[in-house]
């Protein structure tokens, strides 16, 4: 067969005509109906010759990139993926099935599980039962067509869904002719097996199927249930504007439950031969979080303010050339077509929620996805297989378990082995700051020496010098200068990045949206300062201590200057994140700086039933010369206090009103005023907690009626134009 020849199989057979297209994935492979017209669009130039169109086909005709099937009226289609081979059946219109003589059955029928089929929306039940082929490769006979009754489509169902069941033999017995009678053997074969019809209620599904309904559920988001049991995994992930959810069993899902549905109306169900898989388009920023109930799997999108719940971090260590995956309750690992690319994806799923991982983690083997639950694994070598093991899943060669070719030279453990195996969007070398002013003052005088009207790349060097260097506003300066110069430079990727990561250096959060460029998508870096930025805006935690649980050692591997940055609030970050763990290690790192005190007591706070220690930090930090630092620890203390009952509303609200003046200007001033006013309301100081809110309104007049803490300051909402 000439290369770019797609080749062709036709079989007639009682009841319909099936085309074979040998194609090496027949489930990536576009077909569409229009009327009678069906279009295959092939990635080949032209189709082998068939000669006369079969029975039930006008046509059969071959353009440059599609194949052409006209059928004739009233015939059905049926599309399956046979041994990855894209099939074609053209059921026989419900006239010509019926004028079939009727005759003695003498063999069974088995059914014949079909790999992925995507059943075509066209296909009813009324189009009758096509008769049985053999499966291809295997050396069952197919039955021969003398050997096939006519039956009405009243009396079965569809026999082409591989999960209907199957009830208890029913012998049919269907009148021969008058003449010539059947030749009666020595040995009579088993009677034909046919499913017994049954009457169709409303609202029972199948007993083999899974009816999915909406959930009312005071939380936030969206939910809808999945019944599937306790034994089957599940995973979830984005790809582009779709959120993919896959559960490792084989079930046919029932949509009427989602029908309308403003968040879940367009969701589509694909059949795997081991696994089912959930579209559901929801566009950024929407989360989903997956728990599981006694009803089956609860799938839940979070978007606009909501704040999804915090994921554990599954985190990949490098060992003897594996890669293991340590997560709790591993299930199957199953293949998807990723959808995307058209590559094929490898997910490990999971029995208990709770877990994800947090980037992607690039390596010459294969690139691991960012997940809410479970492991994805797109492989770019032949030989890397995803397998699952008692403790989680494992990254290796083959299913055998041999080691990964790009891991036979590994470095000492460590976290300069693990941020070596980080990718990076930047150049910011680890040196000692004698080390880094040189360069920096290399390339000032490189820049200098450059012709005016190309400095822009070198002074990107001067500023990335001075990131690496901790000076976030010096090097905002000098790309400002750049841009000025050189309005191509604004415009390049690597510029807006190093821009937006001074800004956050600076502490202008405002300036740091150029992280959002897709350019610098798909690196560890990217993701870490994306993380930074998540840390610094209030109530993100959860989500950025889960991206800092993955990324720390590229942290580590930054100059001490940036680190000492850095540090205090990635650590912190994690400690009240829910990421004890991962904020324990890094800790450890540095068990002696000072500047992590904050983040101990954080800590201790976070694991210990006793807050002696904690508020002992605390306390001594609230005379610390740092303002910010005694902002958040006189803060903290107070609050861990009045959770243990320590203190009182009102102790408290005496304590945190002596530090309305400490931090002045911005939402911290603000939260900390309609927090006093809050305790002040519990203690029953009605007004001086008015009278705190009334100046509060008169300084920040822009402020929402949202910011009122209680119903109760509806009146003084009510009173200053909130309302």
């Amino acid at each position: 067969m000439p290369d770019g020849v797609v080749p062709i199989r036709v079989g007639d057979h009682a009841g319909f005509v099936r085309i074979v297209f040998d194609v090496d994935d027949g489930g990536s492979v576009p077909v569409e109906r229009t009327g009678d017209l069906l279009i295959i669009h092939l990635q080949s130039p032209s189709l082998s010759p068939v000669g006369r169109p079969p029975r039930n086909v006008r046509s059969l005709r071959s353009d440059p990139d599609s194949v052409a099937i006209e059928i004739m009226p009233g015939a059905g289609i049926r599309r399956m993926i046979v041994n990855n081979h894209l099939v074609i059946d053209v059921l026989d219109p419900p006239t010509a099935q019926a004028t079939q003589p009727p005759q003695r059955v003498v063999a069974p029928i088995r059914p014949t599980p079909i790999a992925r089929a995507t059943p075509m929306a066209e296909v009813t039940p009324s189009l009758g039962v096509p008769g049985v082929a053999a499966r291809p490769g295997s050396d069952e006979p197919a039955l021969d067509a003398k050997a096939r009754p006519a039956i009405a489509a009243s009396d079965v169902r569809r026999l082409d869904v591989a999960l209907t069941p199957v009830k208890p033999p029913i012998v049919t017995e269907i009148k021969p002719p008058a003449s010539p009678p059947l030749p009666v053997e020595d040995k009579v074969a088993a009677p034909l097996l046919v499913p017994e019809a049954k009457p169709q209620r409303d609202n029972v599904p199948d007993p083999l199927s899974a009816r999915v309904f909406l959930v009312n559920d005071p939380g936030p988001g969206h939910t809808f249930v999945v019944p599937f049991p306790a034994n089957v995994g599940a995973a979830a992930f984005r790809r582009g504007a779709d959120v993919i959810v896959v559960f490792d069993e084989r079930k046919p899902i029932m949509l009427e439950g989602l029908k309308g549905d403003s968040v879940f109306g367009s969701v589509t169900v694909q059949l795997l031969p081991a696994a089912t898989v959930m579209t559901i388009p929801l566009a950024l920023p929407f989360e989903v979080r997956l728990e599981h109930r006694p009803a089956g799997w609860r799938v839940t999108a979070i978007g606009g303010n909501a704040a999804p719940a915090a994921l554990r971090s599954i985190v990949p260590e490098l060992s003897n050339g594996h890669v293991s995956l340590s997560a709790e309750a591993p299930g199957l690992v199953v293949s998807v077509s990723d959808a995307a690319t058209g590559d094929l994806l490898l997910v490990g799923t999971q029995r208990q929620a709770g877990q994800g991982v947090p980037v992607t983690r690039r390596s010459p083997d294969f690139t691991l996805l960012p997940t809410w639950q479970g492991v994805v694994l797109q492989a770019l070598s032949d030989t890397v297989a995803l397998r699952a093991t008692t403790s989680g899943f494992e990254i290796a060669a083959d299913s055998a378990g041999n080691a990964l070719s790009s891991s036979q030279q590994q470095i000492a453990s460590g976290a300069a082995a693990e941020a070596s195996q980080m990718t990076r969007a930047f150049d910011i070398p680890n040196l000692h700051t004698d080390g880094l002013l040189r360069r920096m003052q290399g390339a000032v005088v490189a820049a200098s020496a450059t012709p005016l009207q190309t400095r822009g790349d070198a002074r990107r060097d001067v500023a990335a010098s001075m990131i690496a260097l901790g000076l976030g506003v010096e090097a905002q300066s000098v790309l400002g200068l750049a841009a000025l110069g050189d309005a191509r430079t604004d415009g390049q990727a690597d510029t807006r990045g190093l821009s937006a990561i001074a800004g956050l250096l600076a502490g202008r959060l405002a300036e740091a949206d150029g992280l959002d460029d897709p350019r610098l998508d798909g690196t560890d870096e990217i993701a870490f300062w994306r993380g930074v930025r998540l840390a610094m805006r209030p109530g993100n935690e959860a989500a950025a201590a889960q991206v800092f649980a993955g990324t720390t050692p590229l942290l580590l591997s930054y100059p001490a200057e940036l680190q000492n940055r850095l540090l205090p609030k990635v650590a912190e970050t994690m400690a009240l994140g829910g990421q004890s763990e991962a904020a324990k290690q890094l800790l450890d790192t540095r068990k002696l700086d000072p500047l992590l005190d904050l983040a101990r007591a954080y800590l201790r706070e976070a694991t210990d039933a006793d807050p002696a220690e904690a508020l002992a930090i605390l306390d001594r930090l609230s005379q610390s010369p740092d303002r910010l630092v005694r902002f958040n620890a006189v803060r903290h203390a107070v609050e861990l206090r009045l959770a243990r009952g320590l203190a009182t509303p009102s102790q408290a609200a005496d304590t945190l009103g002596k530090m309305l003046f400490a931090w002045r200007g911005d939402e911290r001033e603000i939260e900390l005023r309609l927090r006093v006013a809050q305790l002040l309301a519990d203690s029953k100081q009605w007004r001086q907690a008015l009278a705190l809110l009334r100046e509060t309104v008169s300084g920040w007049p822009d402020q929402s009626a949202g910011s009122c803490p209680a119903p109760w300051c509806s009146n003084v909402a009510a009173e200053q134009g909130w309302l």
